[in-house]
């Protein structure tokens, strides 16, 4: 025998519009989603299209006929296969723009063979600009001859690198700007490779360096220059030391060689020391056109007032040595002075010769 069981209430409709909200959808009446007759005008919210959604093209001015601008279909004949298109000036014509798209590369003016290409036409053109307002940050232009131009500026527009192609004009132009400023640098990490600067007297300097900094080479036009690394060849491409010269040398002015420590007084013209010399016992030449050859400790000129009062005095070598008169000559010895003009010792151990033409053979 069945059991009974409660009645339960049927409907023909979801729950859910049995709720508060059943006389609306999404909070809009029923009539909001009919389709509206197919002669009717275009919908309000959208003059492009009529009441069933479909493209309007009944009016031929680009307008519904509301007075509306929408898209003007029948003003679409077509259009170049790649080519963005662009609205017309009358705002409503789709027509073709000057971008190409080709295997995913961007030209404009041009079909694209590269990531981006632009053709710029013929004649002077501004090209490419990057800018901020007020500010050109980077530009690129042809000048009237088709020369190309890249310049970046800096915030105030004042152009501090340039690069161009015409003849007479720099390939590669930097403005440093004033006073002391690093301008150019070639590294890799921990390794300053090229530095190109200037001090604070705008004087440049060239800096190059090997990877580990240990050798370096310096140009400065107004300092301290140096070369600490390897040797130096002229006329040759193997020097074997410090500085090899291939060839005839000259000099002009004055040369200093061997000890570290022998100088020529500033000013003096023509002076050569041509080595010896120690620690505390340095040769010295102190009036123009002197000359010390050798030993330790010898001086050629007075040392006192003009540098050419007392010219051409000569000392070959030996040991605390003088020759101070015009055109002197000591040989060598020791503790010996060719005071007079044109005086002669040869030799031997303190022997002076003070009187014009005077000569001392080494008497002791």
């Amino acid at each position: 025998m069945l059991e009974e069981q409660p009645r339960i209430l049927l409907v023909s409709v979801p729950y859910a519009l049995k709720a508060a909200d059943a006389e609306t959808l999404g909070g809009k009446p029923a009539s909001a989603y009919l389709l509206a007759d197919p002669e009717s005008n275009p919908s309000p919210d959208n003059p492009s299209r009529d009441g069933n959604g479909a493209v309007n093209s009944s009016s031929s001015d680009g307008s519904a006929p509301s007075g509306k601008p929408f898209l003007n279909t029948a003003a679409i004949t077509g259009g170049t296969p790649g080519t963005l298109g662009m609205f017309d000036l009358d705002g409503v014509s789709l027509v073709n723009s000057s971008l190409r798209e080709s295997g995913g590369k961007l030209g404009l003016g041009t079909i694209p063979g590269y990531t981006f290409d632009l053709f710029g036409g013929t004649g002077a053109q501004n090209l490419l600009r990057f800018f901020r307002l007020g500010e050109n940050i980077f530009t690129m232009s042809a000048d009237a001859n088709e020369n190309a131009q890249l310049f970046l500026n800096d915030g105030t527009g004042a152009q501090k690198i340039k690069l161009g192609t015409a003849d007479g004009d720099f390939r590669l132009d930097m403005n440093a700007g004033t006073g002391g400023q690093s301008i150019l640098r070639v590294y890799r990490p921990g390794e300053n490779i090229l530095n190109v600067s200037t001090d604070a007297s705008e004087h440049g300097i060239l800096f190059l360096s090997d990877g580990g900094g240990s050798n370096t080479i310096k140009l400065h036009t107004a300092g301290d220059s140096f070369f600490t690394g390897g040797n130096l060849g002229i006329g040759t491409a193997t020097p074997t030391q410090a500085l090899e010269v291939s060839g005839n040398l000259k000099l002009v002015g004055s040369l200093i060689a061997g000890f570290s420590g022998n100088n020529i007084t500033p000013g003096v013209v023509g002076g050569t020391i041509s080595g010896g010399g120690a620690t505390a016992n340095t040769n010295s030449v102190t009036d123009d056109f002197g000359t010390v050859s050798g030993g330790a400790n010898n001086r050629a000129g007075d040392n006192a007032g003009a540098t050419s009062d007392k010219t051409y005095a000569t000392v070959a070598g030996g040991f605390a040595n003088i020759a101070i008169g015009q055109y002197a000559t000591l040989g060598g010895g020791f503790q010996n002075v060719a005071s007079g003009q044109f005086a002669t010792v040869g030799g031997g151990i303190e022997n002076t010769a003070s009187g014009q033409k005077a000569t001392v053979s080494g008497l002791k």
